[in-house]
């Protein structure tokens, strides 16, 4: 029952996170230089599978019209149009998204009938929002769709429309971010995109996160460093590290893991004192709020700030992101967790001497 105590928990500082809120979240402030002042059209192109993932070629075939509908249904773009479509004004600026299933695991409907999230069925997507007439990237991101139940457990192929529902909610947080943005285009580590079998290690993480912690260093001190996270459970995870550098040039790794969002932001924040920052797309519920922060072991390495905020509904999640960019935060990462709109955003305190 430990698990439901959490959600509750997470559900009465969400409440409270509505309670507080403008119900005008919609009319907060614009920036000029954010992503939706500029483009007021979107073409969901033809999304793909990446080489060896198992996903039904047919539960893909309906997503491009599912997120279509959906992006016209959120009111955030002048025309919503599928791939081949032409805008209405020749000369608009166009969004284009795209997006890649990088895993797939359908999960248990028998166990998805019990309910508590057990038996989820996920797919993992890398998303790619670009501009149309340039081919330009202007952000990258992860996204997890999850069905953790329905009718009879849910069919697997509700899944797709659970993974589109996730992607709306981010496309709409990455409409308020800028070009320039730090976080937008995930690193390219082109180490570990050709990294062997060999020279890649899987880190299970379940159980006690402080020996969880221990495995990763122990790698990390051999020059391996974290480039991919997947959940797997309601309270586990793989992390797989890639060999991408060559001791003295190494990492350390802290797992931050908390209940609720401030004790979370509190974590993390003396963590990033210490020159820890957060790795992307490694936030996830796992019987409570868990993700890695990293610290390069060569001197110069930047300081950064968090905020971490919570909120049942999409609009309160947009507002906490509009008040944080306002003071000079970033959107670091974003997740739906058990129905909450998880929001991290990032600041730099102090510059860093070399890049990342």
């Amino acid at each position: 029952m430990k698990h439901i105590a959490i959600f509750i928990s997470l559900a009465i500082a969400a409440v409270l996170g509505v309670l507080a809120a403008d119900s005008t979240a919609q009319t907060v402030l614009n920036d000029e230089g954010t992503l939706q002042n500029r483009y007021h059209v979107i073409q969901v192109q033809d999304f793909s599978v990446q080489p060896g993932v198992d996903f039904p070629p047919n539960y893909l075939a309906g997503l491009p019209q599912q997120l279509v509908q959906r992006l016209k249904d959120s009111r955030k773009f002048t025309q919503a149009l599928a791939a081949g479509e032409k805008p209405s004004q020749e000369d608009a600026a166009v969004m284009g998204l795209s997006g890649t299933v990088t895993g797939y695991d359908p999960g248990s409907r028998g166990k998805r009938y019990i309910g508590f999230g057990m038996g989820a069925a996920r797919v993992f997507v890398t998303l790619q929002y670009s501009d149309m007439s340039t081919g330009q990237i202007l952000f990258e991101d992860k996204v997890i769709g999850t069905l953790t139940g329905g009718v009879f457990g849910g069919a697997e192929s509700k899944t797709v429309e659970e993974l589109a529902k996730t992607i709306v909610a981010t496309t709409k947080l990455v409409l308020l971010t800028k070009p320039a943005d730090s976080n937008n285009l995930g690193e390219r580590n082109a180490a570990a995109a050709n990294s062997s079998p060999a020279q890649s290690q899987t880190v299970e993480v379940k159980g006690d996160l402080k020996i969880v912690e221990n495995k990763l260093n122990e790698l990390a001190d051999q020059g391996f460093r974290v480039t991919d996270f997947r959940v797997t459970g309601n309270k586990s995870a793989d992390v797989t590290m890639d060999k991408t550098a060559a001791p003295p040039v190494t990492y350390h790794y802290l797992v931050v893991h908390a209940i609720l969002p401030g004790n979370v932001q509190k974590n993390m924040n003396k963590a990033a004192s210490e020159g820890y920052r957060l790795v992307r797309h490694t936030v996830a519920m796992l019987g409570g709020i868990t993700l890695i922060m990293e610290k390069p072991s060569a001197a110069g390495a930047g300081k950064y700030e968090y905020r971490v905020s919570s909120s049942m509904r999409g609009s309160n999640a947009e507002k906490h992101l509009v008040e944080d960019q306002q003071q000079g935060f970033v959107l670091a990462e974003n997740a739906q967790l058990q129905g909450m709109n998880l929001v991290l955003t990032e600041k730099a305190t102090q510059a860093e001497e070399a890049n990342r």
